[in-house]
């Protein structure tokens, strides 16, 4: 947090002025190890590279700097997401596209919005799962429901790690959702044996588990550096509460989660490997060569497209549903935007109206034209 350079009393984040003299607080913009000139973010007391420690005059010798090791997530840091930068930086951090199914996207591509959202919420979305997904290199799908929708368990967002997907509910504090799931999504793909390594058979377990608490963590951290100090205080809250329940002051119920799922369906702890994912591509790479071999058996290329032929009504169906499908889904999601402006926004949807009755006068004009 800022310290006042007069009085060094702490203040609160985003805090101008100092509220015991008023003094104005210079906002520390990050600086440079002198040691290893590794960039070191806001607030930050000590080199995440060297160790050196800024706050002292005499900078440890070159002799005592720590050797890089393995990345460990209870290691004590100032921020994640610059950790990750660094990380990306140094060459420790490279993407993994797990066959394809992490394969790098635009967002407009990965996110899918079922029902009605507020046009704001997707553009805010759109911008930060692209920061969130270059930071951790993960490209999960996701799906977000409309408000009011519940999700096993009672939370807002969910990771499935066979589907590579999340799933998350509007909210009105949403990113902070985001940037938690894709964390999972992280951790399960660069940091399997943690993922794996925790016991989730109750709700205490679940909030003390070692990928939530990083996951929290990370999601803190995102909202500092991307300056969203009203959802940061929210999350703050969330963390009060999660504190008051694991010291018995509360109940599962009153923080919204539904202690009974974790007990139906219970998570137990699985010794893997860090590389894990690798030893996986491996057996999946091998299963796929086997595959072709038994396939060089089959008919030919020439055959299957002639049987291809014969059954081109059924193709031409599968196409044709398909595009319906599509445009369904298109049509859906425009309808359920102009019904948004017409309820918030009216004169935004006077001009759509108007620029779609202009596209079909043009269309009928176009068609006439090419009649004569």
């Amino acid at each position: 947090m800022p310290v006042c350079g007069q009085c060094k009393c702490h203040n609160s984040l985003g805090t101008k002025t100092c509220k015991q003299c008023g003094q104005t607080i210079i906002q520390d913009e990050g600086r440079s190890c002198p040691i290893c000139s590794e960039y070191c973010g806001p607030f930050s007391q000590n080199c995440r590279k060297c160790g050196y420690n800024f706050t002292k005059r005499k900078p440890p010798s070159k002799s005592s700097r720590p050797v890089k090791k393995s990345v460990i997530v209870n290691a004590n840091r100032n921020n994640l997401v610059e950790f990750a930068f660094s990380e990306q930086r140094n060459g420790f951090l490279k993407q993994n596209d797990m066959n394809g199914i992490n394969s790098p996207g635009y967002a407009k591509e990965k996110i899918r919005f079922l029902g009605p959202v507020d046009p704001f919420t997707k553009e805010t979305l759109y911008e930060n799962y692209e920061i969130i997904a270059e930071n951790l290199k993960v490209y999960p799908t996701v799906v977000v429901y409309q408000r009011g929708t519940k999700l096993p368990g009672g939370h807002s967002g969910f990771y499935s790690s066979s589907l590579h997907e999340i799933q998350i509910v509007d909210a009105y504090y949403l990113i902070s959702t985001l940037a938690h799931e894709m964390r999972h999504a992280y951790q399960y793909i660069y940091l399997p044996d943690l993922f794996f390594g925790d016991r989730i058979t109750n709700a205490k377990e679940y909030y003390q588990a070692e990928i939530e608490i990083d996951a929290r963590q990370y999601e803190r951290h995102y909202c500092i550096y991307r300056e969203y100090f009203d959802e940061y205080k929210s999350c703050e809250y969330n963390e009060s509460q999660i504190k008051l329940f694991l010291t018995g002051k509360i109940t599962a119920q009153d923080i919204g989660v539904d202690d009974n799922y974790y007990r139906q369906n219970p998570q137990y702890p699985k010794a893997v490997s860090r590389n894990y994912q690798e030893e996986y591509q491996n057996r999946y790479i091998e299963t796929k060569r086997q595959t072709q071999i038994f396939s060089q058996s089959r008919p030919s290329k020439s055959f299957k497209f002639w049987i291809m032929w014969l059954f081109w009504p059924i193709t031409l169906l599968w196409i044709s549903f398909k595009l319906i499908r599509k445009a369904f889904v298109l049509s859906v999601d425009f309808i359920s935007d102009l019904w948004f402006d017409l309820r918030y926004d009216k004169w935004l949807f006077v001009k759509k109206i108007l620029i779609i009755l202009g596209v079909l006068l043009a269309i009928i004009v176009g068609i006439g034209l090419l009649s004569f």
